[in-house]
């Protein structure tokens, strides 16, 4: 088990802890190893200081320590669309610049709620503050799967 405290979240809910588990279905997988890992990176980079963020990495093209930003996030998630979806980073930049670092937090709230994840659990796991998310989760094809079968479902029952 690990315990995280979010020391400043762009939320507002500065401080705020959460408990992670390990995963013993996929060690790939385990938030626990996962976290671990950032830990000790940072120590290598930088050693025990508290006042920087955990969120950092070392640049090899100017041999220094950089926060690791949303910029950072972005370009990568660029560059793995691009790849994933063939897509020409000149030719289909409007395209690409539908990817972001919330993208993360998007597509991770679009899989919790196709695997049947209640709202509440979607907004605690992934500390929404507001109900947002749904705005990017209503075009599922599980949410038209679950409308076809209300629908049969509600034309075999009993006539009142």
């Amino acid at each position: 088990m690990v315990t995280v405290c979010f020391r400043v979240q762009k939320n507002g809910a500065h401080g705020e802890t959460k408990l992670f588990t390990q995963n013993t279905h996929d060690l790939n997988l385990c938030p626990v190893r996962h976290w671990l890992s950032i830990v000790q990176r940072f120590v290598h980079l930088v050693g025990r200081d508290e006042h920087i963020p955990l969120a950092v990495y070392h640049d090899a093209t100017v041999n220094r320590v950089r926060y690791l930003t949303s910029t950072d996030i972005e370009q990568q998630m660029r560059l793995l669309a691009a790849e994933l979806h063939d897509l020409d980073p000149i030719r289909d930049a409007k395209d690409l610049a539908r990817f972001s670092a919330h993208s993360l937090r998007v597509g991770a709230c679009c899989v919790l709620q196709a695997l049947g994840f209640e709202e509440h659990e979607i907004e605690k796991l992934l500390r929404w503050k507001s109900k947002t998310w749904q705005l990017y989760t209503h075009n599922l094809c599980v949410v038209s799967q679950k409308h076809n079968k209300a629908i049969f479902d509600a034309s075999t029952m009993p006539q009142f």
